[in-house]
């Protein structure tokens, strides 16, 4: 499915299977229109369909997390105080050998289960944290977490599939058919 999403303002979503020969010239066209009708920024998302989301949940909660220590200084203000939703920080942290902070902060964690083409089920399960790039605010984090709520699989937003995309037999992933389940 090629999408073309206009934040906030429009989504146009083409399936992989009514794509011909003319690929090219229609997500140019596509573009094009998009970029008439609007002057926003345009993020194109190509993903395929071999992938069925069978659930999804999403859950903010303020856990202790080891992050990387260039990360405190978007957890703390100006002035050295923690920013609204830090609980905690702890310095001199070692992960893995490497020195790094312990924040308490809230975390949105993802779980998506899906089957691939092959009739095989996944979970994926995906971090994210509130003062990472895209979630300066709660109110990002918590838009963000909307988007993995859904009541029909016609109704999954582009984000769920950019994950399994992401994510698929790759780090946080594990195959639940080969697994006994």
């Amino acid at each position: 499915m090629v999408s073309i999403i206009l934040r906030d303002t429009i989504s146009l979503k083409i399936n992989k299977s009514s794509l011909n020969a003319f690929i090219p010239l229609i997500v140019f066209k596509a573009f094009w229109e998009a970029l008439k009708a609007f002057s926003r920024p345009i993020i194109l998302i190509i993903m395929s369909n071999d992938f069925y989301i069978i659930s999804t949940n999403a859950t903010i909660k303020s856990t202790p997390t080891k992050l990387d220590k260039a990360f405190k200084k978007d957890l703390v203000t100006d002035n050295g105080n923690l920013k609204p939703y830090v609980e905690k920080i702890i310095d001199n942290v070692f992960y893995y050998g490497k020195q790094c902070i312990k924040a308490t902060i809230p975390t949105l964690f993802i779980s998506i289960e899906y089957k691939d083409i092959n009739r095989d089920i996944y979970l994926i399960e995906h971090e994210v944290f509130l003062y990472e790039e895209d979630y300066q605010t709660m109110e990002d984090l918590k838009n963000y977490k909307n988007k993995f709520d859904f009541n029909f699989s016609s109704q999954v937003e582009p984000e769920v599939y950019e994950i399994v995309e992401a994510f698929h037999q790759g780090y946080g992933c594990m195959c639940l058919s080969s697994e006994g389940y």
